[in-house]
């Protein structure tokens, strides 16, 4: 009888416990002495799939396909941003704008920093086809990385001392965001194996558990700290139980602990420091408008802007999950076969655009009540600054599948003018506008900023597909070669 997929993956499975069962009762590997597979007793079967764990199923699993492995990344973002969206709504219905502004600004305040600090390691790792770095280098940079992080953290929240509610929330959300480079590491050590399905397993783990965690413990307590603490909890047990198993699965071939060569570390931070600095700048042009919220406004107001502004990510998981699924293959492609590489670069972005204008159509016809039904009557009001925030996003995902295509070619700082200039149109339409139309003006500030972001990459993108450029780079690969 032909097998299907499914039982396949339990035959493996069984077969991993019986191994196991049989070395723990002293029997050599389930196998008669002359080498054939053992005959399960009566009830021995039941036995064995007590002994099957969550990480055996995981790791049994077979490799999976091109498709599978964009449907894996979108249902692991999809659980990722929907639970920091869902969190944001739980926020909006239990609590008050001022819980969801606090908890926003923390996010806020993290997120550059997060982003200078890990200096997007993980898109490194996941295109290092030609092995220049061992994993250990990546584990060491990033324990550098998250200290850097938590000791500027520090300094920030010294700037919010006469809120001393805000402050406490800021640093729960910092030990959040620690476990978060934590799992970060383990992703890109996954995604380089393309185990897309590990990840999607390990971040649906850590949404669903986030959620329980803020529900349960606001609803019994009414405090926003107290239910943060407990989502850094569990987002640190769940790194120690899922994440550094699946690590350990992955097999690197120098182990999982940390190299401290200063050499290679030091070319490691040169090769990601572009990469770092562009996160940086993408992290500030989503919080510069919250930023001149805060100030002229207060909480109340950052609260309703990043509420509509969670709002709309929906097609920016689209566009994130192909971009991880394709990315591996695009690197080899820039080396090894140019047509292929334009062929998948341009499908990104096609996707992309496609995605971000059926989603700006669904804010113009249904926004409101879309607004009314998550949020409640008081977010329906802001449905103009929704649709601004919605054709921002729209240049956002254009932006970041161009994005993705420059870092699967390997250039990283080509993207970083852009990301400068993008900041300051951010900069520039939030200090002018926010003050006299609040979150309005926020929106144009959202708007400005990812509108001159997409222009100045897809003109980078457009220059590298030129003749003349794509015979230089490959010249040079010959030459690295």
């Amino acid at each position: 009888m032909k097998q299907t997929p499914a039982r396949k993956c339990s035959e493996t499975v069984l077969e991993h416990s019986r191994e196991r069962f049989s070395s723990e009762t002293g029997r050599q590997n389930g196998t008669n002495p002359d080498g054939a597979p053992q005959d399960l007793a009566p009830g021995e079967r039941e036995s064995l799939w007590r002994n099957v764990d969550l990480i055996s199923l995981m790791v049994s699993l077979p490799h999976p396909g091109p498709t599978a492995r964009f449907l894996w990344a979108l249902a692991g973002n999809v659980f990722q941003a929907a639970s920091q969206w869902m969190l944001v709504v739980l926020l909006s219905r239990l609590g008050t704008p001022l819980d969801v502004g606090r908890f926003s600004l923390g996010l806020a305040i993290t997120s550059p920093i997060l982003a200078a600090t890990n200096l997007q390691l993980r898109a490194v790792q996941a295109t290092d086809t030609e092995g220049k770095f061992d994993f250990g280098h990546f584990a060491a940079l990033r324990v550098l990385g998250t200290v850097a992080f938590l000791v500027v953290t520090l300094l920030a929240v010294s700037l919010l001392r006469n809120d001393q509610g805000a402050v406490f929330v800021v640093l729960a959300v910092a030990i959040v965001r620690s476990a978060d480079s934590f799992g970060e590491l383990a992703y890109g050590l996954m995604h380089h194996k393309e185990r897309l399905d590990w990840i999607a397993h390990s971040q649906t783990a850590k949404a669903i558990a986030a959620l329980a965690a803020m529900y349960v413990v606001f609803v019994a307590s009414g405090s926003l700290l107290y239910s943060i603490l407990t989502i850094a909890t569990c987002q640190w047990v769940l790194c120690l139980a899922v994440d550094l198993p699946l690590m350990s699965a992955s097999k690197p071939q120098a182990g999982l602990r940390p190299i401290w060569e200063s050499a290679e570390l030091f070319r490691l931070f040169r090769l990601a420091l572009p990469l770092g600095a562009t996160l940086l700048f993408g992290a500030l042009n989503a919080s510069i408008p919250r930023y001149f919220l805060k100030h002229c406004c207060g909480d109340r107001d950052v609260g309703l802007y990043s509420t509509m502004a969670y709002a709309s990510i929906g097609g920016s998981l689209l566009v994130m999950a192909m971009g991880q699924a394709l990315a591996p293959r695009m690197a080899r492609a820039y080396v090894s076969n140019q047509r292929e590489y334009r062929r998948l670069s341009r499908f990104l972005i096609g996707f992309a655009a496609l995605a971000g204008i059926l989603m700006v159509g669904i804010s113009v016809v249904w926004g409101r009540q879309f607004l009314a039904i998550l949020y409640g009557d008081e977010y329906s009001k802001s449905e103009y600054a929704f649709i601004i925030l919605t054709i921002g996003s729209l240049c956002s995902m254009i932006g970041s599948a161009v994005g993705c295509c420059l870092t699967s070619a390997h250039h990283y700082s080509s993207q970083l003018p852009s990301l400068v200039a993008a900041t300051m149109a951010t900069t520039l339409t939030s200090a002018l506008l926010a003050p006299a139309q609040g979150i309005d003006g926020a929106a144009f500030g959202h708007l400005a900023g990812y509108a001159v972001h997409a222009a100045g990459v897809l003109a980078w993108y457009m220059l590298m597909l030129s003749p003349r450029s794509a015979a230089s780079d490959c010249g040079a690969n010959l030459e690295q070669s």
